[in-house]
This record gives structure tokens, sequence and C-alpha cells, in this order.
């Protein structure tokens, strides 16, 4: 093989490196990009699901109070099947699967509707209240997430900076339930 031939196939070879490294280089960018977006989504989670659970804990010591004694086997007895759902997907993000999750509240039947009709009826009412509050307040900060991504992404790719993200802690869009 002569000199100029020889040069030829390392300038390929150099240049095929190169494509492969920016390419790598990106697929990195974006997954770490992803990475953080999920870990900030999980902070914010778990900041708003403090407080709810410190109601639902105050709201099931007044169930507890009332009804006197232990009641978990009367809830467990009354749930015939789970309202809380989990539907998974996956995205693609760069070439790399990722798994995602959507949650639904599957619509029937109150399934503790004669709890606590001997006595601390209003009060499990209540906890199913609270509960149910817990229930919506995380599937729509999920959904509140998933705009924000949207437009972030819209953002992206038309140039303009990205919005800043809610806050969602400040936001109240229904009553919280006091007691």
């Amino acid at each position: 093989m002569s000199g100029a031939a020889s040069l030829g196939v390392m300038k390929a070879k150099l240049k095929g490196a190169e494509t492969g490294h920016s390419l790598l280089k990106r697929k990195s960018e974006a997954l770490t990009k992803r990475f953080r977006e999920i870990t900030r989504r999980i902070d914010e989670a778990k900041r708003k699901m403090g407080r709810v659970m410190q109601i639902a804990s105050l709201s099931l010591a007044e169930v507890t109070y009332a009804a006197g004694g232990n009641i978990g086997y009367q809830i467990q007895e009354s749930a015939k099947s789970a309202r809380f759902r989990i539907r998974t997907k996956q995205e693609n993000v760069s070439g790399v699967l990722l798994p995602t999750f959507e949650v639904y509240i599957a619509e029937g039947s109150n399934d503790f509707a004669m709890t606590g009709l001997g006595k601390g009826g209003q009060q499990v009412q209540r906890q199913c209240h609270v509960a149910n509050k817990k229930q919506r307040d995380t599937t729509a900060l999920d959904e509140e997430l998933k705009k924000k991504t949207d437009q972030n992404r819209e953002a992206a790719g038309s140039e303009q900076p990205p919005a800043e993200p809610a806050d969602l802690l400040k936001s109240v869009e229904d009553e919280d339930v006091i007691f």
C-alpha cells in the first residue's frame, strides 16, 4: 500500500471515530438530561407528599380513635379490587428504552360505603376522602410534570429559553382537608 492510500485510510478511520464519538457524546448528554429531569420530579413529589402524608396520618389516628381499635381488618375485608392503577410504557431516549409509568384511577363502586357503620363512620369517610385526595394530588402532580416537560421540549426545539418549572407546593387548586 502506498503512502497516499494509507493516509486516505487513516483519514477515513479518524472521521469514523470522530462521528462515533460525537454520537455517543450526544447520547450521553440526552440520558444525563433525562436523569436530572427524573430526579427533579422525584424530589418535587417527595416534598408534596410529605404534607399529604401528615394529614393522612392524623386522619388515620382519628379513625382509629373513633372506631375503637384496629380498623385495618375491616378495610382489608371491604376492598375488593385496586382502584389506583399504573400503566407502563417505554420512551426512547437516544436509542435507549426507558420505562415510563402513567397513573390512573379505575372508576367503580365505593368499597368502603358500609365501613364504620357501627361507630366512627364519619371519621372513616373523612379518611377515605383524605386518601382519595392524596391519590388525586399524586395524579395531578404527575400530569403537571408531564405538561411542563412537554413545554420544555417544545421550547428547546424552537430555540427559546425553557419555561421555569412550576412551584407545585405553592399552588392550591382544591380545598385542603382541615380537622
